[in-house]
């Protein structure tokens, strides 16, 4: 019995590690008659040697037209097929408005991007930032 009280609650806590909470919730920028918004775009493992991975975006909209005025990839999360995606995949955490011409955003990993709220330009880091994907831990062979 004790066993199985023991083996229980291992397995939950390996379950819990492994699960992410969830993503922050960014809110819209608005500034005089344009929004900003951070996007998340998420392409499938569909097969193990398949390209995936997670691309964080920045938008500027013109309010009053509801048209877009530039679209900006920031950063490129690859994901390895071998392992779930949500523990791999990065998230936008802020958004915020650094001087009259500069938005700033923030990731999960605490990378900041820099750009021109006019242009969508990258001015930091100069161009989008591209996280490689998590290997698997490979069991250990001893040495004869």
């Amino acid at each position: 019995m004790k066993f199985l009280i023991l083996f229980t609650l291992l397995s939950a806590s390996v379950n819990l590690y492994a699960k992410r909470i969830a993503p922050p919730v960014v809110e819209p920028l608005v500034v005089s008659d344009d929004e900003f918004s951070v996007v998340t775009t998420t392409t499938e493992c569909k097969t193990p040697k398949s390209l995936c991975g997670m691309t964080g975006l920045l938008v500027s909209r013109k309010i009053s037209t509801d048209t877009l005025n530039w679209k900006i990839e920031l950063y490129t999360q690859a994901f390895n097929p071998k392992m779930e995606t949500d523990v791999q995949s990065v998230f936008p955490k802020s958004l915020k408005q650094v001087n009259e011409a500069v938005v700033e955003v923030t990731d999960e990993k605490g990378t900041d991007y820099k750009v021109d709220m006019i242009t969508g330009s990258l001015i930091l880091p100069l161009k989008s930032v591209v996280y490689p994907s998590k290997k698997t831990s490979s069991p250990k062979t001893k040495k004869r």
